[in-house]
């Protein structure tokens, strides 16, 4: 098999003109941002579900905030705070790294095939530091075309929370219009230094 792997390490982009990705997942809709993993546009977000008509393409997961807690308690966003080392492009699925106070946190997004599913997950790549990471998802349901100024409430959803035993909590919005769907938000922690945010519409 041959194995397409494509970096890039330099993050002073042209103006006007920065470079992009997206990753699409067979059914109309798709993941995008620039490839320090910025969102600049507003056709850009983590997670864009092909929804059924009238619907249409939907800005679900606009964006995922992540934050470190720094060995001295204090607190600073990796992309804000962190210094960019690279963005690589393997098999098609994009993945970035950032480093700050000593740490380099990878960060590689998958988009399944045929499914409105966004897997992010977030690897350690410094040996043997503990971690702490506060995350942020930015949801929005905004129609594709709509101006990002759009309130949630206008969208009909509500957010909420819910458990499921020992398993990962889950964060569900609540319908408020009979036409949309369901979405759901798991985060779960994995082996290996790893913190995965998984967002679906079922």
């Amino acid at each position: 098999m041959v194995e397409l792997r494509r970096t890039v390490r330099d993050a002073s982009l042209l103006p006007g003109a920065p470079r992009e990705w997206l990753v699409a997942n067979g059914l109309g809709g798709y993941a995008s941002a620039t490839i320090t993993g910025a969102i600049t546009r507003r056709y850009h977000g983590l997670l864009i579900a092909a929804q059924p008509p009238p619907l249409g393409r939907t800005v679900v997961l606009e964006d995922l905030e992540v934050d470190i807690e720094l060995e001295d308690g204090s607190i600073a966003n990796m992309r804000e705070n962190g210094q960019f080392r690279g963005f690589t492009l393997n098999m098609g699925l994009p993945s970035w790294r950032y480093e700050l106070d000593g740490v380099v946190i990878e960060t590689s997004i998958a988009v399944p095939s045929r499914q409105n599913i966004v897997h992010f997950t977030l690897r350690s790549l410094s040996d043997g530091r503990r971690l702490r990471l506060r995350l942020r998802p930015l949801i929005n349901f905004r129609p594709l075309e709509a101006p990002v100024s759009e309130a949630l409430s206008s969208a009909g959803y509500t957010l909420g929370r819910t458990a499921r035993g020992a398993g990962p909590a889950t964060r569900r919005a609540r319908q408020e219009k009979p036409d949309r769907p369901r979405e759901n938000c798991a985060l779960q922690g994995c082996a290996a230094g790893r913190r995965s945010e998984t967002l679906r519409p079922p």
